[in-house]
């Protein structure tokens, strides 16, 4: 964050590229639901978004939140992570368990 919070708002010169703002999933903990009224979850989603660091900020609510939300099983997280949420390389992930 400090270092992406350093560069909101700097003036460009119009020559350099800027990159493109990453993505953020918040990924709850263990057996959250429903996940928007759960801890800090839907408070740090909105102050994230408001910041203006990323071009979207996910919490995953539909459905009750994350598959498999007791067990965490990595079996199941990892490729709905990577297949639903889209979570790559140049996304951040905060989590919580």
């Amino acid at each position: 964050f400090v270092a992406m919070a350093t560069n909101v708002g700097a003036k460009s010169t119009g020559s350099e590229v800027q990159p493109p703002l990453p993505r953020c999933v918040i990924v709850p903990g263990n057996g959250c639901s429903p996940v928007t009224s759960a801890n800090w979850y839907a408070w740090a989603q909105r102050q994230l978004s408001d910041m203006g660091l990323f071009r979207e900020v996910i919490l995953p609510d539909n459905n009750g939140g994350m598959p498999d939300p007791n067990c965490a099983r990595e079996s199941i997280w990892l490729p709905y992570m990577r297949d639903v949420l889209k979570c790559d390389a140049d996304t951040v992930l905060i989590g919580h368990s």
